[in-house]
């Protein structure tokens, strides 16, 4: 779990694998920028709400919100598919590999969580995300 704009890009990094020459730490800021930038849109977050470190739903959408614009950064999606307004689902899925899909469905999942705890919902647990040698696994945390 990240803790800071800084970790979150390496754990970007990390999990999709990119090597240095193919994505900067630079451009995955600006991947972390943009993603914020479109929760903030799209969740109804109110700024003194705003946590995305400390509140585990919150760094879990970043995350896979970060994942999906990393891809813009990378040139593997066109950036008319990914807006900070709106990510357009049916032209993402339909340029999008499988490995794409299932970074939206997980965004998509964690972005609704968000906006029903923003209503008032309740908490929920998160998956734990693991990535290793390109191996991803995900294994359910218990409820708190």
């Amino acid at each position: 779990m990240a803790t800071s704009d800084d970790t979150l890009v390496s754990e970007v990094r990390s999990f999709a694998q990119y090597k240095p020459a193919v994505v900067s730490d630079e451009d995955l800021s600006v991947a972390v920028k943009r993603a914020k930038s479109h929760l903030l849109s799209e969740a109804p977050l109110q700024s003194e709400d705003v946590d995305w470190y400390g509140d585990d739903n919150q760094e879990e959408a970043l995350f896979w919100a970060s994942m999906l614009f990393s891809k813009v950064q990378t040139g593997a999606l066109d950036a008319k598919a990914i807006s900070v307004g709106a990510i357009e689902e049916s032209e993402l899925l339909a340029q999008a590999d499988g490995e794409i899909t299932m970074w939206y469905e997980n965004y998509a999942k964690a972005k609704q969580i968000l906006i029903l705890n923003s209503g008032g919902g309740t908490r929920v647990s998160r998956s734990a995300r693991t990535s290793t040698g390109g191996q991803r696994s995900y294994t359910k945390r218990e409820e708190l």
